[in-house]
């Protein structure tokens, strides 16, 4: 599935994840605002709610699915930040090739 086949965050539960790595951190940012935004209405509406209409297994089967795709892209964006750090580090520093230079001048 491609980025551009991407109309919610939901569409992430059947990808895998070098697939989601691969949609970028821009898109990531986009879809994790819209699924805290569900998570955060969806836990309203079960926390305020009448127990009869939201009994516990309501949580297990429409709040939990959100909380974990949360934080799968959370996860997907923490790994890209991460790379980006360490590929700047080693621009920076470079590699040590194994020889030992004369400090001295």
């Amino acid at each position: 599935m491609s980025s551009n086949q991407i109309n919610s965050f939901y569409d992430l539960e059947d990808m895998s994840e070098s697939d989601i790595l691969g949609l970028g951190i821009e898109k990531l940012q986009e879809l994790l605002s819209e699924a805290k935004e569900e998570q955060r209405d969806l836990f309203n509406q079960y926390k305020n709610g009448d127990s009869l209409c939201y009994p516990p297994s309501w949580y297990d089967n429409y709040i939990f699915p959100v909380d974990c795709l949360v934080n799968n892209i959370q996860d997907a964006i923490d790994e890209i930040e991460n790379d980006d750090e360490e590929e700047s580090e080693e621009d920076s520093w470079g590699y040590w090739d194994g020889r030992v230079k004369n400090i001295r001048s």
